[in-house]
């Protein structure tokens, strides 16, 4: 049995350093293996590393903005198959409260992917086979991974409407002004909508394809695992508008 390159993080002491995992050998019946090729650098795995976000593990492999291919599959799963593109939604839904079945609103993540279990800062990833989506065919692997709400705040005119569908940290605070909020009429609205918009994003992804995905377009810069001290300044800086962590997959044959 062999093993894998990984960056892990002692979360007691927050600090990361490259390990070898060992290869899974045996997949659940209803998870994937996914060999990484790209995996994103969000603040929110910033966040994570600066103490923000509480961890209930000794050791957690981050990472929760994935694409790769398929190298493996459980039992139950009979709609992808080795060497199939997919993008991992980070997010899963129990499928079983009010909130998750109706099909219009989001929904609390169970086991979130790079936050409450291994992600994808590592050559390879086990990710339920619900939070998996098949990339389609003229998607590449590059764009399958890929306003700071303060200043949206001040932006707002009357009858503006705020949305909120992420934060870094639970220390962030948002400071709006009662007496504007009313004689302006503006409405501040939360919303988990991840689960319900991750496919809407990939359709998206094949319309605008490489005229607009580029990565030297959107400013996104990436690095080996190995480099990830430098990667991790880079997207820590204003010097990029996206860092990745990019894998070698050229050996993996696809469908």
């Amino acid at each position: 049995m062999g093993d894998y390159a990984a960056l892990q993080l002692d979360t007691r002491l927050r600090r990361l350093y490259p390990t070898r995992l060992p290869i899974m050998t045996r997949c659940p019946p209803g998870e994937v293996i996914v060999r990484v090729a790209y995996a994103g650098i969000c603040h929110t795995d910033l966040a994570i590393l600066q103490g923000d976000f509480q961890i209930d593990c000794d050791r957690l492999v981050l990472g929760h903005e994935i694409s790769g291919i398929v190298s493996g599959v459980g039992k139950e799963v009979n709609w992808l198959r080795i060497g199939d593109k997919v993008a991992v939604n980070p997010n899963s839904k129990c499928e079983r409260c009010a909130v998750c079945l109706h099909e219009e609103m989001g929904a609390p993540a169970e086991a979130s992917v790079g936050v409450e279990r291994d992600g994808g800062w590592a050559e390879f990833c086990l990710v339920p086979q619900s939070q998996l989506h098949l990339l389609p065919s003229d998607v590449p692997l590059k764009q399958g991974d890929a306003m700071i709400q303060q200043e949206a705040a001040h932006a707002l005119g009357f009858g503006g409407h705020l949305l909120i569908f992420r934060s870094n940290s639970v220390k962030d605070r948002l400071c709006l002004s009662p007496f504007n909020i009313f004689t302006n009429e503006i409405k501040v609205t939360g919303s988990l909508i991840n689960p319900y918009a991750f496919g809407k994003a990939l359709t998206w992804a094949s319309v605008l394809g490489h005229r607009y995905l580029d990565f030297n377009k959107l400013g996104v810069v990436s690095y080996p695992l190995k480099e990830y001290q430098e990667a991790l300044e880079t997207a820590k800086s204003d010097d990029a508008a996206k860092v990745v962590f990019e894998f070698d997959v050229s050996d993996v044959p696809t469908p």
